[in-house]
């Protein structure tokens, strides 16, 4: 999480409020100001907000529910009076080591948002935010609201095959009591090629500019988004190939 709250800090903000800072005052203070907003990520944004619609987004209240020992649905009926719905469900294995769903939910964001955030500048040069006007924080903001939107759709469009599935299948199971978790780093799991196959996507898009210094992309004279478009679906393909082959070829003590 760190890394990527450093990416808004850097390629969406420029460093913005602290771009005039000579170094290392600017670095030490940047980290200060990181590790504040990966506590505010976390522990707010995930465990208190998206955490009041959904358990399984927030570590603190599943283990405020596992601290309970059981628990069973209750609602009012017509009469006003409680009804217990459905069985009791023991919630000792919804933060058992194998669990841990809140901070899976959380590397599940952060394994998308490597690529989902930085792919914008990288691939499309800040389209559609750049070219224009806007001035830090504004442009910055706008980047980011941008991005986050593409996380949004990245993260739901994975829900149905890689791990958001295999999270939610562990719901399911822990509601039918007996049904044995999914384990998300087995070999043979529904979501290992889909954990492998957004890591290599990050790998080749960060590639790009720290190692292949744009290219191949900088080769295509399309003018944007249509570049960033074909450069993206590019480094999808090569990314699949990339994680099918380590999931097929590769020693499975070296895969766990």
């Amino acid at each position: 999480m760190m890394i990527l709250v450093g990416l808004w800090q850097h390629m969406f903000l420029g460093d913005w409020p602290f771009q005039d800072l000579p170094q290392p005052a600017r670095g030490i203070i940047e980290t200060f100001v990181n590790l504040a907003l990966v506590w505010l990520v976390i522990h707010v944004i995930f465990y208190r907000v998206l955490g009041l619609g959904f358990n399984f987004l927030s570590q603190s209240n599943l283990e405020d529910l596992a601290s309970g020992g059981s628990y069973i649905a209750q609602f009012k009926d017509a009469a006003g009076a409680m009804v217990t719905c459905g069985r009791e469900l023991s919630l000792e294995k919804l933060v058992a080591g194998a669990a841990r769903y809140g901070e899976r939910a959380v590397v599940c964001f952060v394994l998308i948002g490597f690529f989902s955030y930085p792919f914008v500048t990288i691939l499309f040069g800040k389209w559609p935010v750049r070219p224009s006007d806007l001035k830090q924080p504004m442009a910055g903001l706008a980047e980011f609201g941008w991005c986050s939107m593409w996380t949004m759709f990245f993260l739901r469009s994975s829900h149905r095959s890689f791990f958001w599935n295999a999270l939610w299948k562990n719901v399911r199971y822990l509601l039918r009591h007996e049904l044995p978790l999914v384990d998300i780093n087995s070999r043979d799991s529904s979501c290992s090629l889909g954990i492998r196959l957004v890591g290599m996507d990050d790998r080749c898009l960060f590639m790009t500019p720290n190692v292949w210094r744009m290219k191949p992309w900088s080769a295509i004279k399309l003018a944007q988004p249509l570049k960033g478009l074909v450069s993206f679906l590019c480094i999808v393909v090569l990314g699949y190939i990339i994680a099918s082959a380590c999931v097929k070829f590769a020693p499975s003590g070296f895969l766990t």
